[in-house]
C-alpha cells in the first residue's frame, strides 16, 4: 500500500511540475504576435513631448503612458499607434481647452502624418 500511495504521489508530482512549467509556454505560443516590441522612433517622440507629454505621462491622463511604452506588448504597442493617429487627425487630441492654454502644443499637418505614417508602420500585413 506504502508503494502505491509513494508512486501516486511522484507521479501527481511530476505531472503537477510539468503542467506548471508547460502553462506559459502555451500561453506564450497562443498569443498572436504582430513582432518584437517597437520604441518610439524620435520623431514621432518629438511631436509628443509637444503635444502630448504634459498629460500621457505616469499619474497623468488617459490611457496612453509614454514612460510605459516599453512595457506595453508589440499588440498594444500596435494599438495605441492607431489610436494616436486616429485621435490626432480627428482633432480630438490634444483637447482644446488644453490648445487654449499651450497653443504651441498643436500639432501640424506634417506633425499628423508622422504620426499616421509610423501608426500604419506597426499595423499587421492585410492578406
Amino acid at each position: 500500500m506504502k508503494k502505491i500511495i509513494r508512486i501516486t504521489a511522484a507521479t501527481t508530482s511530476v505531472l503537477f511540475f510539468a503542467a506548471m512549467t508547460g502553462i506559459p509556454v502555451l500561453a506564450q505560443s497562443s498569443q498572436k504576435t504582430t513582432g518584437d516590441k517597437k520604441p518610439l522612433p524620435s520623431e514621432v517622440m518629438k511631436i509628443a513631448q509637444k503635444s502630448c507629454v504634459k498629460c500621457h505621462i505616469d499619474g497623468g491622463m488617459g490611457g496612453l503612458k509614454f514612460t510605459e511604452w516599453d512595457n506595453y506588448t508589440p499588440e498594444k504597442q500596435t494599438a495605441k499607434a492607431k489610436a494616436m493617429c486616429n485621435a490626432v487627425s480627428d482633432k480630438i487630441m490634444p483637447p482644446k481647452n488644453f490648445l487654449k492654454k499651450n497653443p504651441e502644443a498643436a500639432p501640424t499637418d506634417a506633425d499628423i502624418k508622422t504620426i499616421c505614417d509610423w501608426s500604419a508602420s506597426l499595423q499587421p500585413a492585410q492578406k
